[in-house]
């Protein structure tokens, strides 16, 4: 797994989780930990080295829980993340458990097996199972902590208005690395949800997408609206339409569904099953990093290309609108949309001023 090792002490400024001599996960402050949270995820580390993390619901705050405890296993020292919620622990724990059968980033244990009476989850991927972890926790209890404004950037406004009013049916978006695509299409779909477009199917190849729209939409203020569904999560596609169905009774609400495509033409037949309980809502499609993978002609008796996946939902949805997404040329992607109506927008490389 590497080499982790955490420094706890609450005097030092660079307290957090280390992978190979860096800084990965800071842990939070005193005064963060002083908060009224009730939620709570801390790290801690098995005898042969593997990193555990625990999870837990505090009745008032974690400080006030744990604070004639401040040896280094409890997590008033070595708290990674913060969280509220009117639902107790029990419930996070049953959908965490389920999570670990679906996507195998990590693994629960009994507290006997960690040398402690707590709930455990020990991390198979490293770094990537932390983060993994913490993104099915705030997407069990759909936390809105720590929201950040972020106004788009003039730049990517005037793109999504651009792309938006040319309403064309195959939008091919050749943007630079660092052009803002993940955000420019959360906005459009925002637009879409305006023109009772209430759905947006997500398809992607590359497994990372699914991550950078989580992030932002757990992250910056103006994205409550939109619920994200990653079809490998449900577990029951009756519960899950109408959980999306109670979600979408409110006009301004929408729902962002994420399809991977990898696997054979099996797992995305089970995959789209969700869809077939959401015939009456309208929708509109986005195909992330469509030159990695998912512009790919070739079929086999048992998998279906991926082109062919994609456009079986756009004509059986009669799908009016398709974003597809690229940073390394648009030529390939033209197979995409054959003769029919299609425009190509472009964005060039800028100074990234965050990174500055």
């Amino acid at each position: 797994m590497g080499n982790f090792e955490y420094i706890a002490e609450f005097g030092s400024s660079d307290r957090g989780l280390y992978y190979d001599g860096n800084l990965i996960i800071p842990f939070k402050s005193e005064q963060e930990v002083k908060e009224s949270h009730n939620l709570y995820i801390y790290v801690d580390k098995l005898d042969n080295g593997n990193i555990v993390l625990k999870f837990g619901k505090a009745k008032d705050s974690i400080y006030e829980r744990y604070k004639n405890h401040q040896d280094i296993i409890k997590p008033s020292n070595k708290c990674i993340w913060l969280g509220d919620s009117e639902y107790g622990d029990e419930y996070g724990h049953t959908k965490l458990q389920e999570f670990s059968e679906i996507h195998k980033m990590y693994i629960h244990i009994t507290g006997k097996e960690a040398n402690n009476t707590d709930e455990n989850y020990e991390m198979i991927y490293g770094i990537e199972s932390i983060k993994r972890f913490i993104e099915d926790v705030e997407s069990i209890y759909n936390t809105k902590n720590s929201k950040e404004d972020q106004p788009l950037y003039e730049d990517i406004f005037n793109s999504v208005k651009e792309v938006f009013l040319n309403n064309v049916k195959w939008n091919i978006l050749y943007y630079c690395p660092r052009a803002g695509k993940t955000r420019t299409n959360i906005s459009l779909m925002q637009l879409h949800n305006m023109i009772d477009h209430r759905i947006s199917i997500m398809f992607s190849y590359v497994g990372t997408v699914r991550n950078s729209y989580i992030a932002d939409l757990n992250k910056i203020k103006g994205y409550e609206s939109i619920k994200f569904i990653d079809v490998d999560e449900i577990k029951n596609v009756n519960e899950t339409a109408k959980e999306i169905n109670k979600w979408l009774e409110n006009p301004e609400n929408h729902i962002m569904i994420y399809f991977a495509l990898t696997g054979d033409t099996g797992c995305f037949n089970r995959r789209i099953q969700i869809l077939n309980k959401l015939n009456k809502y309208n929708k509109v499609v986005f195909i992330e990093e469509a030159d990695f993978g998912a512009h790919c002609e070739n079929s086999s008796q048992d998998n279906i290309s991926q082109l062919k996946k994609i456009h079986s939902i756009v004509n059986k949805y009669n799908v009016e609108n398709i974003y597809v997404t690229t940073g390394t040329g648009y030529e390939k992607l033209l197979k995409f949309v054959s003769n029919e109506n299609y425009k190509v927008f472009t964005k060039d490389y800028f100074v990234d001023i965050l990174g500055e």
